[in-house]
């Protein structure tokens, strides 16, 4: 493969234009994604909030064991677009090649305990029993496609990483509208089809995410070939490196996040269940934001392969003004229109009420999130993961959660006070990684772009 027909992107044009053409695609794969677990919350809602509830929980749950994917994909991100940026093929292929069969390696040592021990961890909730017998069918059914998952998004980070971001975005749309067609008729039982509830809208999921998958197999092969991983002690030892700190910088947020849910069943079952939805509708407004950073981390880590810091540090502030120029309308419509937004999925008295200030309280507090978005984005494309680490502590463990419980229990603000909690910490996280930005680290920083084969 010819070092030419890896890098069609051109990270040395940080003009706006160029920022959204390799950011777009990302933002609809990213709606994509998002409107597979929004699709299955519209038709679950329609089973009554018990099922809304025990989805939620183990959405949660799910996205706890999908952060351990940061093991593999930091260093995906940073060792695959400094090849890219610096024309190494040989560090290129290793790098994929590792990636994918280390994400294998470690889907699989995560479902076997997972599958074990399910009913066991649903059970830290203090969820009602029905709610529990649900969550658990919903899981086992998840987990079975959770290898899948975990390397089709292995997958969606290397083509980010060489500046490709359309290839991604035709397959998450395929695999998107798989799960629309099947989830009514595996849900109620259209047609021919059983009536399966949870359990149909779970393996809609993995079936559509399956199909995708294995149209990806085919892009990948004819992109670069069969590539067999030639594992070397040094650069696994570096991929690794840089995995750690991303790890466990990607799991704080889902841990305490599990955490929240056990602080918000004091509340009852429908407070869950605005929790839950609440969450899906955030991570709707995250979609903007998702394609900016893939787009600063491509830049960041294609620049510092070419060794120009100054022009990184240009792409993230423009990514920056981007990112605000759209949250300020989304932060603004979800604080004024959170009532309708929680009844499209639930109608509810109790869900509404709830899920209706979380929206506003939320939506206020994500004017901060363009920040932490963008100079984590930053971090992760140089390889740098401590800054992030250090916020995400800072900001989940010694912020969020007992600020929350306090706020909820000692001061009576009931689960008013969790969302307080929740929104706080991102003021916090976003100071962190703003300081740790200006003081520059990440800008001499290295991940080995030395031959490995």
């Amino acid at each position: 493969m010819k070092n030419g027909d890896t890098n069609k992107f051109d990270p040395e044009s940080i003009s706006y234009l160029n920022i959204w053409t390799l950011s777009w695609p990302v933002m609809v794969s990213s709606l994509g994604f998002t409107l597979l677990n929004t699709v299955d919350m519209f038709w679950i809602g329609k089973l009554g909030h018990v099922s809304v509830a025990a989805v939620s929980i183990v959405g949660s749950l799910f996205w706890l064991l999908m952060s351990s994917i940061a093991l593999v994909s930091s260093g995906t991100v940073a060792f695959v677009s400094r090849a890219a940026g610096s024309g190494d093929s040989d560090l290129l292929k290793n790098s994929i090649s590792l990636s994918l069969f280390s994400s294998l390696i470690i889907s699989v040592l995560i479902v076997v305990p997972s599958f074990i021990f399910a009913r066991q961890i649903l059970g830290f909730f203090g969820a009602e029993n029905n709610v529990l017998r649900e969550g658990a069918v919903y899981l086992y059914i998840m987990l079975t496609g959770f290898p899948v998952i975990f390397i089709f998004e292995i997958f969606n980070n290397a083509f980010f990483g060489i500046g490709d971001s359309k290839t991604p975005m035709k397959i998450t749309f395929i695999a998107l509208v798989i799960n629309i067609i099947l989830d009514p008729f595996l849900v109620f039982g259209w047609s021919f089809f059983p009536r399966l509830e949870t359990a149909g809208a779970a393996i809609a999921s993995v079936f559509s995410l399956f199909a995708g998958f294995s149209i990806y197999l085919l892009f990948f092969f004819r992109k670069f070939g069969f590539i067999v991983p030639a594992v070397h002690t040094k650069i696994f030892s570096q991929f690794f490196k840089t995995g750690v700190p991303a790890f466990f910088y990607g799991i704080t947020r889902p841990i305490t996040g599990t955490l929240m849910y056990r602080i918000v069943a004091l509340y009852g079952t429908s407070s869950i269940a605005a929790f839950g939805i609440g969450s899906r509708v955030i991570g709707i407004t995250f979609i903007y934001m998702d394609g900016l950073m893939i787009a600063v981390q491509t830049f960041v880590g294609q620049l510092l392969g070419k060794k120009d810091p100054k022009k990184a540090k240009k792409a993230a502030m423009r990514s920056l003004k981007m990112g605000y120029s759209v949250q300020i309308f989304t932060c603004a419509f979800m604080f004024l229109f959170s009532d309708k937004i929680i009844a499209f999925f639930n109608t509810n008295p109790d869900v509404l009420l709830s899920g209706s200030s979380y929206l506003k309280v939320i939506g206020i507090s994500l004017v901060f999130y363009p920040l932490s978005a963008t100079f984590s984005a930053v971090h992760r494309g140089s390889g740098y993961n401590i800054p992030p680490l250090i916020a995400s502590v800072v900001s989940n463990w010694i912020i969020k959660l007992p600020l929350s419980y306090a706020l909820a229990k000692y001061l009576g603000l009931d689960y008013t006070g969790v969302w307080i909690g929740i929104g706080f910490s991102l003021l916090i996280e976003s100071t962190i990684l703003a300081f740790y930005y200006k003081k520059g680290d990440w800008s001499r920083h290295s991940v080995p772009p030395t031959p490995c084969i």
